[in-house]
């Protein structure tokens, strides 16, 4: 038996199971009024996958990077999710480009919130080839 499906709904099963996001948390209207964010569709992840530029996707990496290096030691917050939210936008640059990537980075940080349990698994939307 199925459960309803609900692409945008509050369960990591919809979205496992739709292809969705969980619950996006009480900013994402707000990132998505202010900064024109739309939702980003498999076509338009294929398409910023073949076209991305290189010197602006590396600006972003080694941004991370340094992030990672330098910074990221002297917070004391732990990351919620599974790869940590500053490798999942290294990983999403690395394959989408510094736009798409810093979406797909940004949604991702919007989904924290203190009802997500430690641990849980959220990669990056992998191209629809590879699928």
């Amino acid at each position: 038996m199925e459960a309803s499906c609900n692409p945008g709904g509050p369960c990591n099963t919809c979205s496992a199971a739709c292809g969705g996001t969980s619950d996006p948390g009480p900013f994402h209207a707000l990132a998505a009024g202010v900064f024109g964010f739309a939702r980003l569709t498999p076509e338009r992840l294929d398409r910023a996958h073949r076209s991305h530029r290189p010197l602006p996707r590396r600006f972003g990496l080694r941004a991370i990077a340094a992030y990672r290096r330098w910074l990221s030691p002297r917070v004391s917050v732990q990351c919620r999710y599974v790869p940590s939210c500053s490798g999942y936008g290294y990983r999403a640059v690395a394959r989408y480009g510094l736009w798409t990537g810093t979406r797909l980075a940004t949604a991702r940080v919007l989904r924290c919130r203190p009802g997500v349990t430690p641990g849980t698994h959220d990669p990056v939307p992998a191209p629809r080839a590879a699928r």
